[in-house]
C-alpha cells in the first residue's frame, strides 16, 4: 500500500510531459489498446523530474504484418536488432505478443508492440506503460539497453530494469484504485503465490549480478519481472518512485549498482537483500 500510495501521490502532484507519439501501424493491424498516449502520460507523471523524451515512435503490428514491421523498425532505428520481431516477439501466430523499447543513444526512441493477443496486459495500457518505463531508463543511461539478457556492468541487473518496468505498469495505470493495482499485481505474479518454492532463501539467491550459466539453468527467467517488481515495490515503499530512477542517474555516471543502492537507500545491498527476500517471502505466504 505504501508503494502504491507514494506512487499515486506523485502522479497526482505532477504535470505530464507532452510527448508526441509517431504512430506506425501495420497495414492489416488493428490496435488492441486504442489510446497508448494515456498510460505513457501517466508514466511521465510517475517519473516527473527525470529526463524524458519529447518524441517516441510507436510501431504496432500483427502476425501478418511482421515482415513489414521488420522493415519499418530498420528504417526508424537502423541496426537496432529488428529481427527481434520475427525471432522473439512474433515468432509464430500463437506467440505474437508483448513489446520492446529501443533507443539509438542520440535522438530517436521506439516502442514496438505485437498485437496478436487480447489479454488484459494488451487491453489495459499496462504494456505501453511498461515499455515507456524502459524508455525512461534508457534516457537516463543515455544509451540503448544491451542485447545480452543477463549482462550487468555497466547496466543494472535484468531483474531491476524489468522489475521496475513491471512495477511501473501497476503503479501508473492503476494509480487511482488500490484494488485494481492489487489485482494486476496478483495476475502478473500468480506463480509466485501458487508455488511454495519461492522461499526467502530462493528469493535471496535469485538476485545476482552477471548471472552465470548454472544460475540461468536453475532459475526461471520470467521471475525477473514479478520478483523484480516486488523488489522495486519495497524500494518505492521506502523512499518513493523517484528513488528507483535516482539509481539509474547514479549508475549512468559510472557507479556500480551496489554503490548507487547504498547512496540512495543508506544501507549496503548485501545487508538489505536478506531483509528484502524475507519480506517478499512473507508477502507470498511462504
Amino acid at each position: 500500500y505504501a508503494a502504491w500510495f507514494k506512487s499515486r501521490t506523485k502522479v497526482l502532484n505532477s504535470m505530464q510531459t507532452d510527448i508526441t507519439l509517431k504512430m506506425v501501424v501495420g497495414p492489416t493491424t488493428e490496435l488492441v489498446f486504442k489510446e497508448p498516449q494515456i498510460p505513457i502520460s501517466l508514466v511521465t507523471r510517475l517519473y516527473a523530474g527525470s529526463d524524458l523524451p519529447r518524441e517516441v515512435y510507436y510501431l504496432a503490428f500483427n502476425f501478418e504484418d511482421r515482415n513489414w514491421a521488420v522493415e519499418q523498425m530498420e528504417t526508424i532505428l537502423p541496426d537496432s536488432g529488428s529481427r527481434w520481431i520475427t525471432d522473439t516477439a512474433c515468432k509464430t501466430k500463437d506467440t505474437c505478443w508483448g513489446g520492446g523499447s529501443f533507443f539509438n543513444g542520440k535522438d530517436r526512441y521506439l516502442i514496438v508492440v505485437a498485437v496478436g493477443f487480447r489479454d488484459f496486459n494488451h487491453t489495459s495500457g499496462t504494456l505501453e506503460a511498461h515499455e515507456f518505463a524502459h524508455i525512461v531508463q534508457q534516457t537516463l543511461m543515455t544509451k540503448g539497453r544491451p542485447n545480452q539478457e543477463f549482462l550487468y556492468d555497466p547496466w543494472p541487473p535484468t531483474w531491476f530494469w524489468e522489475g521496475q518496468a513491471e512495477f511501473s505498469q501497476h503503479a501508473a495505470v492503476f494509480y487511482d484504485s488500490f484494488s485494481s493495482y492489487l489485482q494486476d499485481r496478483q495476475e502478473t505474479s500468480n506463480d509466485l503465490y501458487r508455488f511454495p518454492i519461492y522461499t526467502s532463501d530462493y528469493i535471496e539467491s535469485y538476485f545476482v549480478f552477471n548471472a552465470p550459466a548454472d544460475w540461468q539453468a536453475k532459475y526461471d527467467r520470467w521471475r525477473q519481472y514479478d520478483l523484480g517488481a516486488m523488489f522495486v515495490e519495497i524500494l518505492t515503499a521506502l523512499k518513493g518512485p523517484d528513488s528507483t530512477m535516482e539509481m539509474w542517474k547514479i549508475i549512468s555516471t559510472g557507479a556500480t549498482f551496489e554503490v548507487a543502492f547504498e547512496r540512495v537507500y543508506g544501507i549496503t545491498f548485501a545487508k538489505a537483500l536478506p531483509i528484502m527476500a524475507k519480506a517478499i517471502a512473507l508477502e507470498l505466504g511462504h
